[in-house]
């Protein structure tokens, strides 16, 4: 019986040894062939979809820029066409879609974190929206369809990040997947992690093993789906890494024609198109529906945690208060005051944490800086485009 089991634990370990090194082996090779196609353009492309992408952005020092659904405008002046600048000589990296705030924001610095460990300073700016603070909470289905479970744990794993922000990114996590049966793993793991007794603390010692290893498999997961999507693309050029020389006073000209030519059915210096689409058969339905909306959405909450992780990780992002279009808030009654005070709110958490805030509340009556209600637009974009120069 003895020999049996001495037999079988041979052959267990054996097979062990043999799948790590297959794994090792494969893994190697997989880091080896992305080197090899590794371009810019899974920088603006694959920012949001890959940890991988991230953490190489941080080793190959690119600005980084988080955002939201702002970030896929379309207008020439997008930063994916502004950089690198012979103000800012970084490409850049694009990391945020529609319905990413800070709460997943705070995930996707933790990622950054893992490299920004042995990276000085990374460049990084966070643009923030009004319209993120809108109601109640974060809108769930948005945040589902964003979440990443390996960037949870990436969060979870970092040693910088202090036991409060970890606690509560795992209270808020409970929240939100109670809607959803997906994510039993990171459901089980917050509730151990975020309800802190002594008999959680030993179930969670005993499933650190567990847990590990589904991290490992999942950065594996990242990295072979990024390598079967570089395969799968015919040809995948870099884009042009010539630095562009701007001259930025003939470059708001030329944004302001562009905005000009754009918006020319409607008094709010909205591009026509979303007008007719979003806005022209209900204008009339609109006028002051927003007149009891508050920004008091727990969206303040995650903030300020995303401001305290970036502070663990040492990093200080260039936070941006987006503007939002004057003319329409003010047609559907959210007034300037109650906007004034989440952009003063939003600048005196960033100055708490000694972080530089760029507000740009002055710039919602400046005609053709938002291209619809709510995102940059022309010369809104090649505003940031010049002040992230000028900061860096």
């Amino acid at each position: 019986m003895k020999k049996q089991l001495i037999h079988g634990a041979t052959i267990l370990l054996g097979t062990i040894i043999i799948f790590m090194s297959m794994f090792l082996l494969i893994n190697r090779y997989i880091d080896n062939e992305i080197e090899k196609m590794y371009t810019n353009y899974l920088e603006h492309e694959y920012g949001t979809k890959s940890n991988y992408v991230l953490e190489k952005s941080v080793d190959r020092d690119n600005l980084i820029i988080l955002g939201s659904s702002e970030l896929s405008s379309m207008v020439e002046q997008n930063p994916v066409n502004m950089f690198p600048n012979s103000d800012l000589e970084a490409d850049v990296t694009i990391v945020g879609r529609a319905y990413v705030q800070s709460l997943l924001q705070s995930m996707n610095i933790a990622t950054l974190g893992e490299s920004a460990m042995t990276t000085e300073d990374p460049k990084t700016v966070a643009i923030v929206s009004l319209q993120w603070f809108q109601g109640d909470d974060i809108d769930i289905p948005g945040f589902l369809a964003n979440f990443s479970e390996l960037q949870f744990y990436t969060l979870m794993y970092n040693e910088k990040i202090s036991f409060e922000n970890k606690k509560y990114i795992c209270e808020r996590l409970l929240e939100i997947l109670e809607t959803t049966a997906e994510y039993e793993d990171v459901k089980i793991y917050s509730t151990l992690y975020g309800k802190d007794t002594t008999l959680n603390q030993v179930i969670l010692t005993v499933l650190q093993p567990y847990y590990r290893l589904n991290y490992e498999m999942l950065k594996f997961r990242d990295k072979y789906e990024l390598y079967n999507k570089m395969k799968s693309i015919e040809v995948m050029e870099s884009s042009s890494e010539e630095v562009l020389e701007i001259n930025w006073e003939k470059e708001n000209e030329k944004a302001e024609q562009q905005g000009k030519m754009s918006c020319t059915n409607n008094p709010f210096y909205v591009e026509d198109e979303y007008y007719n689409t979003y806005i022209k058969d209900k204008v009339e339905e609109l006028k002051n529906t927003g007149i009891n909306v508050k920004f008091e959405s727990k969206e303040r909450e995650d903030f300020i945690h995303f401001l305290s992780i970036c502070k663990d990780l040492g990093i200080k992002p260039y936070i941006i208060m987006m503007n939002t279009n004057g003319y329409y808030y003010d047609y559907i009654g959210i007034n300037q005051d109650v906007r004034g005070e989440l952009y003063d709110w939003v600048s005196e958490q960033c100055k708490k944490y000694d972080i530089d805030c760029l507000t740009l509340e002055e710039k919602e009556y400046e005609p053709y800086f938002m291209h619809d209600a709510m995102h940059l637009g022309w010369k809104g974009w090649l505003y940031v485009d010049y002040k992230i120069s000028e900061y860096y």
